[in-house]
């Protein structure tokens, strides 16, 4: 696996860290090892996976990658939006954690071949993002990540699937 740059890793890695000693305590004993993104890297600032010849292991024993943009150090969205999108990826290895190796295949499946849930999924995601307090970010994001994109089909796609900043404004908390 190819690394990303190091001054990119060092700093996506103190913010992940920092963040799972804030929101998610349970991510603690994981590995999370940091990858250079290969593939999309026009729409793409980040992306989270678990390895696969490790998924029928242990959540602890699992080896989870985040994928990173060498885009980032070059036209980074800023702090707040990192910390959403990093958020929103963390929410997403929290998922991974509570699953089966199984469960990682059926989800790896559905997110990928079923629309519906894989749109369904994702904003879910989105909104553990949105309930930890991170909205303004991931609007900042979001709106990033239209005006880097240069296709407008994949723009449309990304609004259909993530919540867009409108969305995440009339988002309300469930009490």
């Amino acid at each position: 696996m190819p690394e990303p740059p190091e001054e990119l890793e060092r700093h996506i890695s103190g913010i992940v860290h920092r963040l799972i000693q804030r929101h998610f305590p349970e991510l603690e004993p994981i590995t999370i090892r940091f990858v250079a993104a290969t593939q999309n890297t026009d729409s793409v600032f980040l992306e989270t996976d678990v390895v696969t010849k490790t998924i029928f292991r242990s959540s602890a024993d699992r080896l989870y990658v985040m994928y990173l943009n060498d885009r980032l150090l070059e036209n980074g969205p800023g702090d707040l939006a990192l910390e959403a999108i990093l958020v929103h990826e963390l929410c997403h290895i929290r998922d991974f954690i509570e699953m089966s190796g199984w469960g990682l295949i059926r989800l790896y499946v559905n997110v990928n071949y079923d629309a519906a849930f894989e749109i369904r999924y994702e904003r879910e995601t989105d909104i553990c993002a949105l309930a930890l307090g991170y909205s303004e970010g991931l609007k900042a994001y979001r709106r990033l990540l239209y005006r880097t994109i240069d296709d407008p089909k994949l723009v449309a796609l990304k609004q259909k699937v993530y919540l867009t900043p409108e969305q995440i404004d009339d988002w309300k908390p469930t009490r």
